[in-house]
């Protein structure tokens, strides 16, 4: 590539990085605001700005922590990745005389970064993909499957109980999961230079070559399209201040929430305006409900599980 051309696009990633931080900080609360099940807020230019920003930063520390977690499952997984990565860079390199070896080593990448997205995107979702937001009050499927447990109910069900049990190992779980998507991230990278690297082809393996570049073009798209997802369930997962109504105040809440038949959580997270979480028996309206913080004042207390109740 011409020096002319790299600097160019150098120069355009620089110009475009701040919008790129905005979309991935909306975007980050858009996937948010999907796993608590509430509809689309409004957030200023820049709390999307350090929230994308938030986001990459942490990608790369939880990454440095994601090979050596205790936890087997996500260390091996990193590890794999790590080794398909050096693979395809290896691979890369043997264009000229193992031509057909770098075509099976770009073939081998695409099936598994295809699998592992699949099954890391069940990971991150905490629920089946298949599942309408009416169909069940809870926020998490933390039902134990039972045996003979499929794979999917199997991760499922371990990133869902990270979720809604917030102790510092669970926290620490769900932040190497985050960032297992650095190593998906240069696994995928890596897989598309390979079949880059392969060069023009005539006849069939040409096809051979578009095909494979085309289906890690897709990986990586798929990989991409996970990290703000990934920063929302390590960043803030399902963990929220429960606020209590303070002051002189006539609000229908005010009584359920002191007798403890109900319970709300401030899930605002730099929107513009407070939002609450309402849950419980005896609330006189379950589910999202904006706050006139100039009405009733609110009392945070230490965050917990909105899953978790009002004890």
């Amino acid at each position: 590539m011409p020096a002319v051309v790299r600097r160019w696009l150098v120069l355009a990633l620089v110009a475009s990085a701040p919008l790129l931080l905005f979309v991935l900080g909306l975007t980050t609360h858009r996937s948010r605001e999907t796993m608590l099940r509430i509809s689309p807020q409004s957030y200023s230019v820049t709390d999307c700005l350090s929230t994308g920003a938030e986001a990459v930063g942490a990608l790369f520390v939880n990454g440095l922590m994601a090979p050596f977690i205790s936890y087997g499952k996500i260390r091996a997984s990193t590890w794999v990745l790590v080794g398909l990565t050096v693979l395809c860079i290896a691979a890369s390199r043997w264009r000229r005389r193992w031509t057909l070896a770098s075509h099976v080593v770009s073939a081998l990448a695409v099936v598994t970064l295809g699998v592992g997205v699949q099954l890391y995107t069940f990971a991150l979702w905490a629920r089946h993909p298949g599942e309408e937001p009416g169909e069940t009050s809870a926020l998490c499927a933390t039902d134990i499957p039972q045996e003979p447990a499929s794979i999917t109910d199997q991760i499922v069900f371990e990133s869902c109980t990270w979720l809604v049990n917030p102790t510092p190992v669970n926290g620490g779980r769900r932040e190497s999961l985050s960032g297992l998507a650095l190593y998906f991230l240069l696994a995928s990278s890596a897989a598309l230079w390979c079949g880059l690297s392969i060069g023009r082809r005539k006849g069939l393996r040409g096809y051979v070559r578009i095909g494979l570049v085309a289906a890690n073009v897709v990986v990586l798209l798929l990989v991409l399209r996970q990290l703000p997802l990934a920063h929302a369930y390590s960043r803030w997962g399902l963990t929220y201040p429960p606020v209590e109504i303070v002051g002189g105040c006539d609000d229908e809440l005010v009584e359920p929430l002191e007798e403890g038949l109900c319970c709300a959580y401030d899930v605002s997270a730099g929107a513009t305006g407070t939002v609450l979480l309402v849950r419980g028996t005896g609330c006189p309206v379950a589910g999202q409900r904006p706050w006139d913080e100039k009405a009733c004042r609110l009392r945070h207390r230490p965050e917990r599980a909105v899953t978790q109740g009002c004890s």
